[in-house]
């Protein structure tokens, strides 16, 4: 459920933060899921895509840890959280890449 506030709720900063870091455990636990069938297979798109899910919880820890300390600004946060988004696409994308052409 999306929730738009126009003022600081501290209800809402604190969901907020939990939120992330449940994201950010079912992150963690799908790349460790990921990494081991990769490891199983020797599949170099699987790795590819357990580092994936890896930077994705670490993108939310970030998110999470923002949210709680407001330590940046908002355009800080936006170009972090910009940067984690394409490195993101690029890991998810590099597999259907190498996959064409070997």
């Amino acid at each position: 459920m999306l929730v738009l506030a126009s003022a600081h709720n501290p209800a809402l900063t604190a969901a907020s933060v939990a939120v992330s870091l449940l994201v950010a455990l079912l992150a963690f636990v799908l790349a460790g899921l990921a990494a081991r069938a990769a490891h199983r297979r020797s599949n170099r798109a699987l790795r590819m895509v357990a580092l994936a899910f890896g930077v994705f919880g670490v993108r939310n820890l970030f998110s999470a840890y923002a949210v709680r300390t407001h330590a940046l600004g908002h355009d800080a946060i936006e170009l972090v959280l910009s940067l984690f988004d394409l490195v993101l696409l690029l890991l998810l994308f590099a597999p259907l890449v190498l996959r064409r052409r070997s």
